[in-house]
């Protein structure tokens, strides 16, 4: 199904029945590419109007023009401050409107878009070995972990909670039976109420790794029908081509967060739950060719910015084991 300018347009003007907003919001989910579709559209539509270039007379006309701005749209937005979140608009408000127009804005026009925040797409990211903790319209606080971006717009922020993901967050979620939070990920969508939860997802790794420490968590990829629901200390694997998913238990699921403090440390930690913490940290995947090994206790230290080799050349020095790298393999012996 798709749906036409006219639609999408009385959706952001609330003029919608219960039954036609929610077709509009089955169709929104339905696809990243139908979420980009009406966030975008959203933000031009808003902006044409603030602009007074929106003509009543003639609305076919304008929903042209709207849908020829979507890539302008597009093509001006960029990461913005790492710690805190601002709207895009901010930045292209002056530029898609002079365009609308061909005009220039007066300060009083300028001062309206920027102060009209339901138009805003929000994104805070972080650069390279660098972490910061945000807090949301709603009190959930997320933590981003290096080279991560998460983004929200606050129109459908009034109406569900989604928040898109790319790198790896934990967050701890306020409670709102009304209005459940959603992490959208590489077309995996997590469900919660009120939880505690980290969740890794790179499109260069295309996987979606979501581990729950408190709470109750739904975890569903759009590739297949079922949904998983996760119980704390476990932790699913989705691959994001195909929707097929593992499932995982940990002893120590607070190991996962310890690239919040950008330390790794053990305390007399198995070697099995090293690796498990490994495996998150690098994306990368153990193999025991001896089970005796998965019981070995360690107590140690890295930081975050340590690679693998080093890391395992450290744990090897105890002469416990041996190690050889497949692929994205580590094979202990």
């Amino acid at each position: 199904m798709e749906l036409d300018y006219k639609t999408l347009t009385k959706y952001i003007d609330n003029s919608l029945s219960t039954e036609e907003t929610q077709k509009v919001e089955e169709w929104y989910n339905k696809s990243e590419e139908h979420k980009q579709k009406m966030q975008d559209f959203y933000t031009v539509y808003k902006l044409e109007k603030a602009s007074y270039a929106y003509e009543k007379a003639d609305e076919n006309v304008s929903f042209e023009r709207i849908k020829s701005k979507i890539t302008l749209h597009k093509d001006n937005t960029s990461p913005l401050s790492p710690t805190r979140f601002i709207p895009i608009f901010r930045k292209i408000a002056t530029p898609l409107a002079a365009f609308f127009t061909g005009i220039v804005l007066t300060t009083s026009i300028l001062l309206f878009l920027m102060q009209d925040n339901i138009n805003a797409t929000y994104i805070a990211s972080t650069d390279d070995n660098q972490r910061s903790e945000i807090t949301l319209p709603d009190g959930t606080k997320v933590w981003l972990n290096a080279t991560t971006q998460v983004k929200y717009t606050e129109s459908f922020w009034n109406k569900k909670r989604i928040l898109a993901l790319d790198g790896e967050a934990y967050l701890e979620v306020k409670p709102n039976k009304k209005k459940p939070f959603i992490v959208s990920a590489q077309d995996v969508d997590v469900k919660v109420l009120g939880t505690k939860f980290n969740v890794r997802s790179r499109e260069s790794e295309a996987e979606v790794i979501t581990t729950l420490l408190e709470g109750s968590v739904q975890v569903k990829s759009s590739k297949v029908e079922d949904s998983t629901i996760l119980k704390p200390g476990q932790s699913i694997i989705i691959n994001a081509k195909d929707g097929s998913s593992e499932l995982f238990t940990y002893s120590k699921p607070h190991n996962i967060l310890l690239w919040r403090t950008g330390e790794l440390t053990f305390d007399k930690s198995t070697l099995q739950e090293i690796a498990q913490t490994l495996e998150q940290h690098f994306n990368i995947h153990f193999q025991f060719e001896n089970d005796k090994l998965k019981e070995e206790i360690y107590t140690c230290s890295f930081s975050t910015n340590d690679n693998i080799d080093y890391i395992l050349n450290i744990l090897t020095l105890t002469e416990k084991f041996k190690y050889r790298v497949i692929d994205n393999k580590v094979i202990l012996y």
